[in-house]
């Protein structure tokens, strides 16, 4: 993930994943009491990560800007993981009125 911020340890060493999860998100998510059926966190950094892009993405960010946050390695990635969730009307309304101009000439 490409970013200008990361969390360090007291020496200064980048956080691990399994640092960030178990001393500040577990801790976090168990204080709020989201937890799931067994008392355990209920979501995982990666569903947090998928969240936020959902949430860009329904704010009208463009997807090169999500790629770049991300650090997808292409456009591509990006359209794999959340192309599902761009939704354009207007552009809806255009394929439709193609296809029934093409139904009509046939």
């Amino acid at each position: 993930m490409s970013s200008t911020w990361c969390s360090r340890t007291a020496k200064g060493n980048v956080e691990t994943h399994s640092n960030i999860y178990n001393r500040m998100f577990k801790p976090l998510m168990l204080t709020c009491g989201i937890v799931n059926g067994e008392g355990g966190p209920r979501f995982s950094l990666h569903a947090m990560r998928h969240a936020a892009a959902s949430l860009f993405i329904e704010q009208g960010w463009p997807p090169k800007k999500i790629q770049t946050m991300f650090g997808h390695s292409s456009i591509t990635m990006t359209n794999d993981d959340y192309g599902h969730l761009f939704h354009d009307p207007a552009k809806d309304v255009d394929l439709m009125d193609g296809m029934e101009r093409g139904l009509m000439a046939a």
